[in-house]
């Protein structure tokens, strides 16, 4: 495409109404683009503000430009252009060029690429803050100097807004600890009895008949419980090389970092119980970090006198009633044991 051509389809972008734009901001790097209202969008993750559709002239095919910032604290530019040519090329990508443009009085840096049918241009804006202000256009090959004009037109727009630091991601705190002993009442018998393997050794994990198996791997099976909207997987393991009280920690960390906020947390301890194994509880209520929605898990460790123990946990997201499912499946896993074969 020729410079006239460039410069006929900036001025004809520019030249658009001021309704039929909309404004597209970076706060955390501190800037702001207008583009076109008619343009689709894609869906956006990450640290982008927009993914926006870029229509081609004559084609079904539309071409890409995604637009926000990137954490970096690079301040050498060419430093910057060495080693994005240095990760591109790793990743497979041939890179065609790469320069410089002042913007702003800032220096943009910019690289273009390719792989497979589709290049690529990326420009990281090289103003004095951690946050950099970042757009990339892309389209199939044989089409991208149709929509290279776009990059051009949109930089044009550019302007300053007040820099807004990106939210920092909330952190699951355990707002509440109630801890307790307690020597909970006697389960159910067991009378179903589930066959496993732990390292080449036949075991049996004995579970009251109120409960079903659903699902068998290895020396995990995984039960649902009349009345209880979740699943509990339960492991087996050798003492020797995996320490209950290792193995318990660090469950329970995994649990901890499926919520986000405050955690009602309780800690219960049996070890008193008929059959003379040791059960270790933490019980974890909340909201979840994914969807926000009411969220309850259980992590328990039963050690007892052979060299093998259990693992179980539980995880049940949406309405639940705490009191009524926890004395459901406490009662689960006090009956529940491990015996050889």
């Amino acid at each position: 495409m020729t410079v006239v051509s460039i410069l006929l389809t900036s001025l004809v972008l520019q030249g658009a109404k001021a309704n039929d734009q909309r404004v597209v901001d970076v706060k955390p790097a501190g800037l702001s683009v207008t583009v076109p209202k008619s343009w689709g969008q894609y869906p956006i993750e990450g640290n982008l503000s927009a993914s926006l559709k870029l229509p081609i002239a004559d084609s079904k095919v539309f071409g890409k430009m995604d637009i926000g910032y990137v954490n970096d604290e690079s301040k050498d530019v060419d430093e910057f252009l060495q080693a994005t040519k240095s990760v591109l090329t790793v990743g497979g990508n041939t890179v065609e060029r790469q320069w410089k443009v002042d913007i702003m009085t800032s220096a943009l840096a910019l690289s273009r690429f390719s792989k497979g049918n589709v290049t690529t241009v990326r420009g990281v804006l090289f103003r004095p803050f951690k946050s950099k202000f970042v757009i990339s256009i892309s389209s199939p090959t044989e089409l991208f100097d149709k929509v290279e004009p776009y990059l051009l037109s949109t930089l044009e727009s550019m302007k300053e807004v007040k820099i807004v630091q990106p939210k920092q991601p909330v952190i699951a705190v355990e707002k509440k600890i109630l801890i307790s002993r307690e020597s909970p009442a006697k389960g159910a018998k067991p009378s179903m009895k589930q066959p496993i393997s732990v390292n080449g050794k036949d075991l049996v994990i004995n579970l009251p008949a109120n409960c079903k198996v659903v699902k068998v791997d290895g020396a995990t099976i995984t039960c649902s419980l009349p009345g209880l909207p979740g699943s509990v997987a339960v492991t087996a393991y050798l003492a020797e090389g995996n320490p209950p009280s290792l193995v318990y920690q660090t469950k329970a960390a995994e649990s901890s970092k499926l919520f986000s906020g405050a955690i009602q947390r309780v800690d219960q301890t049996s070890n008193n119980h008929s059959d003379k194994q040791v059960r270790d509880f933490i019980w974890r209520t909340g909201l979840s970090e994914k969807g926000g929605a009411p969220l309850m898990t259980c992590n328990c460790v039963t050690t007892q006198g052979n060299p093998y123990f259990l693992s179980s946990v539980y995880q049940s997201e949406g309405p639940f009633n705490f009191s009524k499912d926890r004395s459901v499946l406490t009662k689960f896993l006090t009956s529940m044991t491990l015996t050889e074969k």
